[in-house]
């Protein structure tokens, strides 16, 4: 099996929640992006063991 490499990180995080005020819904997005080889080693091999935690399920 050949292991993910981490060129590129993207993560995305949402949040949706009802408005107190009305019937509408609020939708907040938080957007990281980082360049892989600005990743230490450390956090490139959780990362990898989380992508395959992810092929497993």
């Amino acid at each position: 099996m050949q292991q993910p490499v981490m060129q590129e990180l993207f993560l995305i995080g949402v949040d949706v929640r009802p408005c107190e005020d009305s019937v509408n819904t609020a939708v907040h997005l938080d957007a990281f992006y980082q360049r892989g080889s600005l990743i230490d080693a450390n956090t490139q091999r959780l990362y990898q063991q989380l992508a395959q935690l992810r092929a497993q399920s």
